[in-house]
């Protein structure tokens, strides 16, 4: 069974069975390669697999899928891998053998690309549907805002929010002092007239008290003279003087008071309804906001159904996310995906190169030897049966270009006595017109038997 094993694998290799046979040893070289190519080929499939499962994943047809044309990508690995594997020639000069190292060496990148991302993306698998859940979340929210600024929800927000403000901000003002200019010029009236009266009232109960003082003295005298009644008539009518002041002052000081008291009444009665209208106007538009909300709300399960549709862990998505993660220095995982990306593409281009590397590297052997005997037999062979093909295809010309001379002489003498008769016939022709014109020309007797003569010369 080993033995079938080892010629199945050497058939798989491409290498000649009869330069095995003729140096057994490179089996051994010729079995390693078609191992080679074989898991090569079965990595692939697994790989585009599982990468066209992705492609197919919203359809019930995914597993069909990549069960069907997963194995055709395997197939086409290894035919391709097996046309690099056998063109290559290690014997060749330098530069030609630099070049064709070039190609395989590009082809074999872009095929390990091909087969590493869809095994990243498996590895992957669960940092990639963390990041497309968040921006199906991103996404959600997103189409959230849209349609709430299709219903104008932010500015009735907005709106709303100012009113509240100003409705807080109003409040707080009318448990204040009023801050328009009436009022503080009421208010520094006041303030003029309580010091206008506190002036007049300490200035003037000074003088009255010592007034009062200076009449008690003087009604304490038994017998008062004229001047001294003057004088105690003179003070008492200082001291009404002064009360009137005091009252005066008392007057002016309790006018400013009621002015402030009535400004400021005036302007909490104005502030007050200001307040009331802007509390009115929120119950409306606290309304708006909500039937807005609830019509956003409404349309969220539907933004939600289509980008979790859109979202889903596809071939596409997955490699954007990725892509997303790699290029995000802040994420978390950024570090462990470039590091594994780069393992894997780094390992299955040295897969794809294995068996480059190893006719490279392998040294030339019996199975070399073998291979360029029956390549030089090969070629004489060719070369023999091309000059054998050669002569015969030149004496086939040699007997068509004969062939074809002697139908052409055939036809030109053919045509020569056609135009032999063709001259014959126009003299003939000729020399009877000139009789006819001759005999029309005498129009006598003895005519005749000269025509009759020249017809007979004629023939």
């Amino acid at each position: 069974m080993f033995t079938h094993l080892v010629d199945f694998l050497c058939r798989c290799s491409g290498i000649r069975e009869d330069a095995l046979r003729l140096a057994p040893s490179g089996r051994v070289m010729a079995a390693t390669q078609g191992l080679l190519l074989l898991a090569v080929a079965l990595f692939s499939t697994v790989a585009a697999g599982y990468a066209l499962h992705r492609v197919f994943v919203t359809s019930s047809l995914s597993w069909m899928a990549g069960a069907v044309l997963g194995p055709l990508w395997g197939i086409f690995i290894f035919a391709l891998d097996r046309s690099l594997a056998l063109s290559f020639d290690p014997g060749a000069a330098p530069w030609p053998r630099a070049a064709a190292a070039a190609v395989r060496l590009t082809l074999a990148g872009v095929v390990a690309m091909a087969i590493s991302t869809p095994l990243i993306l498996r590895i992957a698998e669960p940092v990639l549907a963390a990041d497309l859940r968040q921006r199906q979340r991103e996404m959600v929210a997103k189409e959230a805002e849209q349609n709430a600024s299709a219903v104008g929800l932010p500015g009735y927000r907005d709106e709303l929010e100012r009113l509240q403000s100003g409705v807080a901000e109003q409040r707080t003002r009318l448990r204040g002092e009023p801050d328009t200019m009436i009022y503080r010029l009421a208010v520094a009236a006041r303030s003029r007239a309580d010091q206008q009266y506190g002036a007049v009232s300490s200035v003037n109960n000074a003088r009255i008290a010592a007034a009062r003082r200076e009449i008690s003295n003087l009604e304490a005298i038994d017998e008062r003279t004229d001047e001294q009644e003057n004088q105690r008539r003179t003070l008492q009518a200082s001291i009404r003087a002064w009360q009137s002041e005091i009252r005066t002052a008392a007057a002016s000081q309790q006018a400013a008071r009621t002015e402030v008291d009535r400004i400021q009444r005036d302007w909490l009665e104005v502030e007050e309804r200001r307040l009331a209208g802007m509390e009115q106007a929120i119950g409306p538009l606290q309304s708006t906001v909500r039937d807005a909300t609830s019509e956003v709300a409404r349309r969220r399960p539907e933004a939600e159904v289509k980008w979790t549709e859109l979202t889903e862990a596809t071939l596409i998505n997955q490699y954007g996310a990725l892509r997303r993660i790699t290029r995000n220095p802040s994420h978390p995982d950024r570090a462990a995906l470039v590091q594994t990306e780069t393992a894997l593409h780094i390992l299955w281009f040295l897969i794809e190169v294995a068996v480059l590397l190893m006719k490279v590297s392998w040294p030339k052997g019996e199975l070399d030897a073998a291979i360029e005997t029956l390549t030089d037999v090969n070629q004489r062979r060719i070369k023999d049966e091309a000059e054998l093909l050669n002569a015969i295809d030149q004496e086939r010309l040699r007997a068509w270009h004969i062939a074809a001379l002697r139908i052409i002489r055939r036809r030109s003498n053919h045509l020569l006595k056609v135009r032999q008769r063709e001259s014959k016939a126009d003299v003939l022709h000729t020399q009877l017109e000139r009789i006819q014109h001759e005999f029309d020309a005498r129009g006598s007797g003895n005519a005749a038997p000269k025509t009759a003569d020249g017809i007979a010369a004629v023939h």
